[in-house]
C-alpha cells in the first residue's frame, strides 16, 4: 500500500524523458522551472533505447530521482514531456512533447 503525502493537490504532470547522464544533465537545467511550483509533478523515466545508458539509472539515484519504467510511463498520461534527445518510442508518449 502506497501513501500520499504530498499537502498540495498536483494539477499538471510532466514527464521528464531521459536518455542518458548527458540528457539528464541538460533536463536539470530546465527542471526548475517545474519544482518550484508544487501543483506540478515532474515523473522520470528512461526508454533504454540508446547504447549510452550505462549508469543513468545511478546517476538519477544520486540526485534522488526515482525512475518510473518506460513501459509504465507509457501507459500514463502527462501534460507535457520533455527529452534533452531523440531516440525510442517517443511518439507513443501520451503527452505534448
Amino acid at each position: 500500500m502506497s501513501v500520499d503525502w504530498s499537502t498540495v493537490r498536483t494539477e499538471r504532470t510532466v514527464l521528464a524523458i531521459v536518455h542518458n547522464t548527458t540528457a539528464a544533465t541538460r533536463l536539470f537545467d530546465i527542471l526548475p522551472l517545474f519544482a518550484t511550483d508544487p501543483r506540478v509533478q515532474t515523473i522520470f523515466t528512461c526508454p533504454g533505447s540508446t547504447a549510452f545508458t550505462n549508469g543513468t539509472h545511478e546517476y538519477l539515484a544520486r540526485a534522488g530521482i526515482d525512475v518510473l519504467p518506460w513501459a509504465e510511463a507509457l501507459d500514463r498520461p502527462a501534460d507535457l514531456a520533455i527529452a534533452a534527445s531523440y531516440g525510442g518510442d517517443l511518439h507513443e508518449v501520451k503527452a505534448p512533447l
